[in-house]
């Protein structure tokens, strides 16, 4: 009786044994590379309306418009596994995106007939975007091909900055000679140019707080190595900027006007009936990497 409880026994500790699980990947750090778009982009107009003495109406508007281009990403993670299934983090990314777009300045005149003139310019700029991020995330079981989904924080650190030409009406009075001893000057007539001006938004950088959700797929090529395919999208609340005008002296594209002088009073002004610029640093990646694997202990 007891020699067949003792053989009962080592069968089934031997039985155990053989099938006791391999041991599973606790630590996983990722680098990776890909496409990345930002949503940096956005449209900003410039509109004054008047009249003068020879000008019954003078309309004067900018509409600019920016968007940005895609590029390269390069980023990486460190993944720490509580369960087989389910682990914790921790990432950072890298984007700079070019921006591109530019004005179009519109003139309407109306004085002996109406007239329009329209100008347009290319404007330039860049947006850098460096999340730095603490996701949960679940992998999926498997010995070649694994699945996984993650989400969380973000911490944003961001920086953008553009510039665009734009256009300005500008009248100049003509004198002549009036009556009087002295002779009095009298308005005879008025001179109406284009100036191009410079706006800008200065190197700006600041933090926001935002999330992200991506979702990947990872192909053994080693025991501890995987090549990886993810996609993800980073959240980050907008921001909205004020143009500024450069002051200078600026000659009339028309030829009309030489060595205007746009003060600081005329750069306000201008300001003033410039609408913002909201610009909203969220992007979405497309990556390919390398995953390598650490093991942890094994399964319970």
């Amino acid at each position: 009786m007891k020699r067949s409880a003792l053989a009962l026994i080592a069968a089934v500790w031997c039985t155990t044994a053989a099938a006791e699980p391999p041991t599973w990947n606790r630590f996983e750090i990722a680098l990776s590379g890909g496409y990345g778009r930002s949503r940096a982009g956005g449209t900003s107009t410039f509109l004054r309306e008047s009249a003068t003495a020879f000008y019954t109406r003078l309309s004067a508007s900018d509409a600019i418009t920016l968007d940005s281009a895609a590029a390269v990403l390069v980023g990486g993670s460190c993944t720490f596994y509580l369960t087989p299934a389910f682990g914790i983090q921790a990432g950072f990314g890298y984007l700079k995106s070019a921006i591109t777009g530019g004005s179009v300045f519109r003139l309407e005149a109306f004085r002996d007939a109406p007239a329009s003139r329209q100008v347009s310019w290319g404007g330039s700029g860049e947006i850098t975007a460096v999340p730095l991020f603490l996701n949960l995330t679940v992998r999926s079981r498997g010995e070649t091909v694994r699945g996984r989904v993650s989400g969380g924080l973000t911490l944003f650190l961001n920086a953008f900055m553009a510039e665009v030409p734009a256009g300005i009406e500008a009248v100049e009075p003509v004198w002549k000679a009036g009556a009087g001893d002295p002779p009095l000057p009298v308005l005879a007539d008025e001179k109406l140019d284009i100036l191009q001006v410079p706006i800008s938004v200065a190197d700006t950088t600041w933090i926001a707080v935002g999330a992200n959700l991506g979702a990947g797929l990872d192909v053994a090529i080693a025991k501890n190595a995987a090549l990886s395919i993810e996609a993800r999208y980073f959240l980050c609340p907008a921001k909205t900027f004020a143009w500024d005008w450069t002051l200078g002296v600026y000659n009339g594209l028309d030829g009309r006007i030489a060595g205007w002088n746009f003060t600081g009073d005329a750069a306000r002004a201008a300001g003033q009936k410039t609408s913002s610029l909201r610009i909203d640093p969220s992007f979405f990646q497309i990556s390919v990497g390398v995953r390598f694997f650490f093991p942890g202990p094994r399964r319970d």
